[in-house]
């Protein structure tokens, strides 16, 4: 069985619950994320998030990815997978007949 911590960081709070939870995937939340080269105090989460995983199985996945720009960001602090709409672009919803 596998566990995902969803939206981490949607409020910035301690990272010492990572050690507890023993997720096996943490998903940053998408405005933390969101235009995170020009902001240094989420780029200090993130590294935070990434320090407390570190000796831990928990891969950190970047959500909301838009721009090549926080990408390369998300990349250099040391994110290893993203989604978002720089990777897919979003498809519209296809409904089936019902009969």
């Amino acid at each position: 069985m596998q566990a995902c911590c969803l939206k981490a960081g949607r409020t910035i709070v301690s990272t010492y619950y990572i050690k507890d939870i023993k997720a096996d995937y943490i998903k940053l939340h998408r405005g933390l994320v969101r235009d995170i080269h020009q902001r240094q105090e989420n780029q200090l989460f993130v590294r935070s998030m990434l320090g407390a995983c570190a000796n831990s199985d928990a891969q950190v996945i970047a959500v909301g990815v838009e721009t090549n720009k926080e990408w390369r960001v998300l990349q250099q602090l040391g994110v290893v997978a993203a989604q978002g709409r720089l990777f897919v672009t979003e498809q519209p919803i296809i409904r089936g007949h019902n009969p």
